[in-house]
Parts: structure tokens; C-alpha cells; sequence
């Protein structure tokens, strides 16, 4: 009987090179596959909140808006129009709680540029030109529109025509494709606004109040 020892084959004991290549090439594979899925989902978070910010400041201005011209008059203590503003500003004088007498009053001023909102507020007393703080971000295109009771139009001054129905604010936001690129094109209805609100002026004309107003 031999008495040499048997070894087992080495084939069966240890990998190839071949099948070390090929595993750790697999390893690469799966660890790219991960990082791209992790990084992918951490741009969709981004996406999401940057579009609840974007979403908050426009519901903000919105309601901002509103709040204000539910208490503004046709002409502050002052003589300056109450309601004035354009396409893509408007200026408001709010009334406080004593009826907008020279006690108390604040002007406020939303105006749109470089695909942002802003608005300034002073008191009526205040001589002091106020810094404009961002109320709204991402916007690529707003439109300010005003209606007399019969028409609508892209500008308006309540000093010589009283206080407006209503005030439509309609908001174009970026990050919806091809609206990305600011246009200044503000009467141009290429597609419907992301956000639109029709205000109707508490204190406006009667004659106003009729079907399609």
C-alpha cells in the first residue's frame, strides 16, 4: 500500500484568476448600479422639495396679495393711488384698523423680475425707501390683470378710476420644461399658468357684480 500523501486538487480548492477578474468586475458593476440609484434618488428629493418651496411662496404671495386688497382703498391719506400696478406689479395701500385715516396705513409693493418676486412694505409715515424681500422664487413669468366692471386690462390706477372688480395674478413656474426661460411676453398666452387667482375687491363697484365678472 503507498504511503505517499494524496492532495487534494487545486482546481477545487482556490479561484482562477479568471474567476477573481470576474468577480470583482461584478463587484464594480452592482457598486455602480447602487451609486447611480442612490444618486438618482437623492435628485428626485431635491426636486420634490424644491418644488414644495417653489409651490409654498407662490400659495404665499397668492394669499398676500389677497389679504391685502381685502383691505385696501381707492386713495391712501396721502393723495397716492390706493390700487395702481401694471403687468407685472402692483402697488396697494392697506387700511388698518381704524378705516385708513393718517393713524395708520401700509403701503405694499409686488413687483416680478429676474425670475423672482418681491415685496416692499412701508407704513405711511415711514419716509424711508423699504428693502424688498423675496416672496416668491423660481417664477419665470407673472401677469397682473385688472377689471373695471366691463373689461379687462394689463394696467390700472385707482386715483382716477376708483377701486377695480378684481385682480387676477397668474404665475408661470420654472422647472415645468419650455417655460423655463423668462418671457417677456406677459399678454402672450403660450400655455396656462401654473397658479391663477381672480381677487374680487371687497369695497369694488357694485356694477361690477354681475355674470362674468
Amino acid at each position: 500500500m503507498s504511503t505517499h500523501p494524496i492532495y487534494p486538487g487545486r482546481g477545487s480548492a482556490a479561484f482562477t484568476l479568471f474567476e477573481a477578474i470576474l468577480a470583482l468586475a461584478l463587484l464594480i458593476v452592482l457598486s455602480s448600479l447602487v451609486f447611480a440609484f442612490v444618486a438618482d434618488l437623492s435628485r428626485r428629493r431635491d426636486q420634490v422639495i424644491e418644488a414644495m418651496t417653489r409651490d409654498r411662496g407662490v400659495e404665499l404671495l397668492l394669499d398676500s396679495v389677497e389679504s391685502d386688497l381685502f383691505a385696501c382703498a381707492a386713495v391712501a391719506p396721502d393723495g397716492s393711488p390706493g390700487v395702481k400696478g401694471d403687468a407685472r406689479s402692483i402697488s396697494i395701500f392697506t387700511r388698518g384698523v381704524s378705516g385708513g385715516t393718517r393713524s395708520d396705513g401700509i403701503h405694499s409693493r409686488y413687483a416680478f423680475a429676474g425670475g423672482f418676486i418681491d415685496v416692499a412694505r412701508r407704513d405711511q409715515h415711514d419716509p424711508r425707501t423699504p428693502r424688498p424681500e423675496t416672496i416668491a422664487e423660481n417664477v419665470s413669468r407673472v401677469r397682473f390683470r385688472y377689471y373695471d366692471g366691463s373689461s379687462w386690462s394689463s394696467s390700472f390706477s385707482s386715483d382716477r378710476r376708483g377701486l377695480p372688480v378684481a385682480v387676477e395674478v397668474a404665475i408661470w413656474t420654472t422647472g415645468r420644461g419650455e417655460r423655463d426661460v423668462e418671457d417677456s411676453t406677459q399678454d402672450m398666452e403660450i400655455d396656462p399658468p401654473d397658479r391663477r387667482r381672480v381677487i374680487c375687491i371687497p369695497d369694488g363697484p357694485s356694477a361690477g357684480w354681475k355674470e362674468g365678472a
